[in-house]
């Protein structure tokens, strides 16, 4: 277990934290945008797919979900930070980790979703070099569009 930052310790997610990750989606996202419990427990068994949390005093702070398509492409499937931490560079270390341990696997590139009214998404997901590949119209269940966004390792 790593620490990201002093106190805040950074190791896999394991499935004894499926209901720490399914209620932080919960506060993250309407329930409408919010994945199922058993989509969480799929992604978190999966060999696919890298599921990285971050935990302050054995509280659930943050975590991040990135799945390999294939063997050179890996997609973001979620990044969820808990209120209290927001503002403090979470998200961006840990999609840094992400990117340096698929980069150190022979990925090659990383995709994403994000509203296209997420601003604070899409500021951060610019500033590390993520770019506009599409627009996908409709995609969440509200009608919002998304950016589909790739960066490449």
């Amino acid at each position: 277990m790593a620490e990201i930052e002093p106190g805040l310790k950074l190791a896999p997610v394991p499935m004894s934290d499926l209901d720490a990750v399914f209620a932080l989606d919960r506060i993250c996202f309407p329930a409408e945008l919010a994945f199922p419990k058993h989509l969480f427990a799929f992604l978190l068994a999966s060999p696919d797919c890298l599921c990285l949390g971050v935990k302050d005093r054995g509280r659930l702070a943050g975590f991040i979900i990135a799945q390999a398509i294939n063997t050179r492409k890996a997609q973001l499937v979620t990044l969820d930070i808990a209120q209290s931490y927001r503002r403090r560079n979470l998200a961006r270390k840990l999609l840094m980790v992400v990117h340096g341990f698929l980069q150190s696997r022979g990925f090659r590139s990383m995709v994403l979703e994000v509203a296209v009214n997420n601003k604070s998404a899409l500021n951060l997901y610019h500033k590390l070099g993520y770019r506009q590949l599409s627009i996908q119209k409709h995609y969440y269940p509200d009608g919002t569009d998304a950016y589909k966004m790739g960066k490449t390792l």
